[in-house]
Parts: structure tokens; sequence; C-alpha cells
């Protein structure tokens, strides 16, 4: 995960018939800088799990380009690292027919201060909203959740809202998050018709919608310090008022004055 983090690879442990319990005891144990999540066993039936460890490099498409069973060898981490690489320089990802801006939207939230619980965008006109799609297990959305936390600091008192949508969390995970990294935004559940619109496929996920709710930036993975500076960058494009060109006066002749 640490070899292929600054590229668009979601590395992630994924239980088997795993407890919350057996995998908390998981996390607790390897501390892992990636995603761990709990496996559908319709999932492992369709990448023919047999045994574990499994490993299985999928391409964005979610084909199988690579499977290998039991414990690695120097051989195996070569051909696993050959398989990314391979996959990352060949594949073409099927992209949506649209172009990633959304509707407006009122999520419920987990964290508010008074009765109201649905964040509604309608409630914040001309807003840029920030998305970090998160899950509470993702080892890595816990390591962002800081630096998700300072952006929010940094744009407190402009018109910037930074979100952190639970993906497909239930109130105990979300409540777990709010626990554990106690955010100063809003914390949103996600619901699976709102999530797939953002054609999430890993986590954490970073989106940046501008005004127009028309998507402006995107990034899969822990930020590092480019990506934290692109992501000020286009936040603070979208709130420098866009400068008119000046016109220029078109000259006026002097009219010729008839002699009496």
């Amino acid at each position: 995960a640490e070899d292929f983090a600054d590229q668009k690879v979601q590395v992630a442990d994924v239980g088997v018939a795993q407890s919350r319990r057996s995998l908390d005891i998981w996390i607790a144990r390897h501390n892992p800088n990636h995603a761990v999540v709990a496996g559908k066993r319709s999932l492992m039936e369709e990448i023919g799990l047999r045994a574990t460890p499994t490993t299985v490099v999928l391409d964005c498409n979610l084909n199988v380009q690579y499977k290998t069973v039991g414990l690695w060898s120097r051989d195996t981490k070569a051909a696993v690292y050959n398989a990314v690489e391979l996959t990352l320089a060949t594949q073409e990802c099927d992209v949506p027919d649209d172009n990633g801006d959304i509707e407006p939207f009122a999520l419920e939230q987990h964290n508010a201060d008074g009765p109201e619980t649905i964040f509604a965008s309608e409630d914040h006109p001309d807003t840029i909203f920030v998305f970090e799609v998160f899950q509470t297990l993702c080892g890595a959305c816990n390591v962002n959740a800081p630096n998700v936390n300072d952006l929010a600091a940094r744009y407190a008192d402009a018109a910037v809202k930074v979100l952190d949508i639970g993906y497909l969390q239930n109130p105990r995970e979300l409540a777990q998050w709010i626990s554990r990294h106690d955010p100063n935004h809003p914390v949103l559940a996600g619901t699976l018709p709102f999530l797939e619109r953002l054609n999430v496929r890993a986590t954490p996920t970073t989106l940046i919608f501008d005004q127009n709710l028309k998507l402006a930036y995107t990034h899969v993975g822990v930020w590092d310090d480019p990506t934290r500076t692109a992501i000020e960058e286009v936040i603070d494009g979208l709130l420098a008022p866009e400068e008119e060109e000046p016109v220029e006066d078109e000259p006026v002749e002097d009219e010729p004055v008839e002699e009496e």
C-alpha cells in the first residue's frame, strides 16, 4: 500500500465472513495503512476465492488481472507488483456518460448541534462543497481525517462546506467515526443512489464541486503535500471572482466644424 500510495491504487484487506469484532482485532493487531472491509460471500464467489490468504489484482472496471493463493515469496511479490504496474499502464476505465455533476442533495447529518438533522445543499447557495467519502474501517480514511479537519478549519470563514460522507455506514459506524476524529464539519450518511451518482469506487475519495454543483476535482487516497496544495488551489480558484476584461473605449473622431 505504501509503495503505491501516490498512484491510483486502492489496497484493501477483505475479511471473509468476519464479524466486526474480528475486523477490529485485525486492525488493532496490524494497524493497516489501507482499507479494511468486510467481504460479502457474493464477491468472494465472483472472484473464485477458495482459500486464504488470496491476493487479487482488479482493474478499474473490477476485472481480475492477477490472482495468487498463499504467502508471498520474493517471486510472488514481484509478480504482484508487475501486475499492478501493468494494469495501471494498460487499463481503460469505463467512464460514465455524464461528467460527474450532481443535483441538489439532502442527507442526514449525524453530528448536528441542534434538532435539525438534514443537511440540504439548497440551504447553502453559492457554496463550494468538498466531499470526503469514507468508511470507518478504512485505514487510509482514518489517516486522512486530520487533513480534512485542517482543510475545514482553513476555509471556516469562506463559502466552502467540507463534508464527510459515510459510504453505506450505519449510525453506529458513523458515531464511531465522530467519536474517533471529532470532525469540525458535518458528517453525513451517504445513501446508495447518492453514492452511485458520485461514482465512488474506493475510499477515501475527495471530490470538489463548484457553486453550481459541477465537479471540479477528484482524488483517491490519502493527501500528500502536493495533493493538499492542489486542493487548496482548486478551492481558491473557485472562490476568486472572475476578472472582467477591461472594455476599451472606441476613439471618438472630432466632427469638422463648418465655418460660417
